[in-house]
């Protein structure tokens, strides 16, 4: 798994957060999801990260993701990433 993410304001503990998830791009062994943490009270984006998840089998050998998986997230929602509002 490879991660980028970038901090913007600070959350505290007892902030309320609203995750939102994107699958960017679908691929046969791998995607990228992109995730978007905001502070639920004034929507203010706090955390932003994009992961490109690798599907291994045993001994940790890329394979192709299964086709039920595949489906499942093509049955959602799927939209290209919009950069979030400054």
């Amino acid at each position: 798994m490879k991660s980028i993410y970038n901090t913007k304001p600070p959350l505290y503990y007892d902030d309320r957060v609203k995750i939102k998830t994107q699958i960017e791009k679908i691929g046969t062994k791998s995607m990228i999801v992109h995730q978007f943490i905001y502070r639920e009270n004034d929507k203010t984006l706090c955390n932003q990260a994009r992961f490109v998840l690798v599907c291994v089998e045993n001994g940790f050998q890329s394979t192709p993701i299964p086709s039920n998986l595949i489906n499942a997230f093509q049955k959602g929602p799927v939209t290209p990433v919009q950069p979030p509002e400054k």
